[in-house]
């Protein structure tokens, strides 16, 4: 699903991610026609629709998400209107299997597995298993198939065929007053579930607390990632891709262009974002389902409220260590092991570590992405075995031409997004083969498109902007 959300006046976000939701939830809405029709039948209230410009945004709905559900609250008193928790909840691609079990009390009692593994955390689904129903134990048997495990909550379910799938959260919360906003991943919510109440689309947001506010668990959160001025009250373009597997957004501040994009960078006054969560392809051996690992790589707030999103020129041009104390990275993983050799009988599980990310087979932890220099260890080994210099991972000059697949013209590279963490001897993953977008590299002005393999993708600019040649490819799905 991909949107362009345009609005004539500054637009607070509160009222962008009321829609933003409506829109998820709501599977008939496939065109800004659709949209403007359904809000005006079901008499959505003007604090959602207020300066919405149709004529400038766009609504795309080809691969339509099936299992993402969104859920919004109102917090804050009726004098907050603009304060909010909006959860999406996601489904992890590998994280599912279907089995026969019955349920006495809190014990899952599993007697034959169809396909995938079942772990701690998954949601239970099946004809008369309570809402909210998760695994929480396990008790005897083989983990991940024919056993007994443990359930959140008390019932008595005959046995019978049930599904269970590994949930993550994503979240968007306004601090009461604060006039901040954060974005952060957990593996789990308190308070409710994504299907408790909600403040209804036809109300004023001028309503004290209503709906159920869900609390993260295990919540990535922590510097605010926008502010008043910088992309929290004062929205013009909001552009927002999602998947079953991934979310991107970012927005154009303060002032409208037709295109959605302006023309000034590396300043939250006039853009911020891009922001992303998104599921990875696992590479390390101990990254799988039954390790507890939740494949998903989110973005960090650095710079409290300062709207500062993935590709800082330091993201690129400059060696980031994950060990230092302060934000340095892009991404940070939601949780995985320190896997270095240890004279141990367990490995830690570390939540919310910052990683480094990579292109072409180069990674930011080595050496910057856009410099042929080579930082590493250069004893008489490596000197011996190789240059000390090697080509770069993206490349931030002007007029520099990649070549096309049959060499016979220049054109401009798409790089998948991937990650590690050497630290704790993580190989890490490949962000692009699950989430669809990739690195642009090469000339380009914000919101160009082209066609790659029959898809339309649209480039979106990274912080710094369309100067260093690095873009966000997004497919118009």
């Amino acid at each position: 699903m991909y949107l362009k959300l345009s609005f004539t006046a500054n637009t607070n976000i509160s009222q962008v991610m009321r829609m933003v939701t409506a829109i998820i939830n709501t599977p008939a809405i496939t065109s800004v026609s659709s949209l403007v029709s359904t809000y005006t039948t079901n008499t959505w209230h003007s604090t959602v629709t207020a300066n919405f410009d149709s004529a400038n945004s766009e609504i795309i709905r080809t691969n339509s998400p099936t299992t993402s559900v969104a859920h919004f609250a109102k917090v804050g008193s009726s004098t907050q209107p603009n304060d909010f928790n909006m959860t999406l909840e996601q489904t992890v691609y590998d994280g599912n299997a279907s089995f026969t079990a019955s349920i006495a009390s809190t014990t899952l009692n599993v007697t034959a597995v169809a396909s995938g593994t079942i772990v701690i955390g998954q949601l239970l689904v099946g004809s008369g298993i309570t809402a909210g129903t998760y695994i929480t134990g396990f008790i005897s048997g083989t983990y991940g198939g024919v056993g007994l495990y443990t359930v959140g909550q008390t019932q008595t379910v005959a046995s019978m065929s049930m599904t269970s799938s590994r949930k993550y959260y994503i979240q968007w919360q306004s601090a009461p007053a604060a006039g901040v906003l954060s974005f952060a991943t957990g593996t789990g919510v308190t308070g409710g579930d994504i299907t408790s109440s909600q403040l209804a689309i036809t109300s004023t947001n001028a309503v004290a607390a209503t709906g159920t506010a869900l609390t993260l668990v295990n919540s990535s959160t922590g510097a605010s990632i926008v502010s008043n001025s910088n992309g929290k009250d004062n929205i013009r373009t909001f552009w927002f891709y999602m998947t079953d597997k991934a979310i991107l957004w970012s927005a154009t501040v303060a002032t409208s262009f037709n295109n959605g994009w302006g023309t000034t960078y590396s300043d939250s006054t006039k853009q911020v974002g891009p922001f992303l969560a998104s599921q990875y392809t696992r590479y390390d051996i101990t990254n799988n389902v039954l390790s507890g690992i939740i494949p998903v790589l989110v973005s960090q707030a650095r710079g409290s409220g300062q709207g500062l999103g993935f590709g800082l020129n330091n993201d690129y041009t400059s060696i980031q260590n994950v060990m230092q104390t302060e934000a340095l990275t892009p991404f940070i993983a939601m949780n995985l092991y320190n896997q270095l050799p240890a004279q141990s009988s367990s490995f830690a599980l570390i939540s919310n570590p910052q990683v480094t990310w990579g292109v072409n087979g180069r990674y930011n932890d080595y050496a910057a992405l856009n410099v042929t220099a080579n930082y590493g260890n250069q004893s008489t080994d490596l000197t011996n075995s190789r240059s000390a210099t090697y080509g770069v991972g993206l490349t931030t000059t002007a007029n520099a031409r990649y070549p096309t697949a049959d060499l016979t013209n220049t054109g401009f590279a798409m790089l998948p997004i991937v990650w590690r963490h050497t630290t704790y001897g993580c190989f890490g993953g490949n962000m692009s083969d699950q989430s669809g977008f990739y690195i642009f590299n090469g000339d380009y002005a914000p919101g160009d498109e082209f066609i790659f393999n029959n898809q339309v993708y649209a480039v979106w600019p990274l912080w710094t902007g369309y100067t260093d040649r690095v873009g966000m490819a997004v497919p118009k799905v």
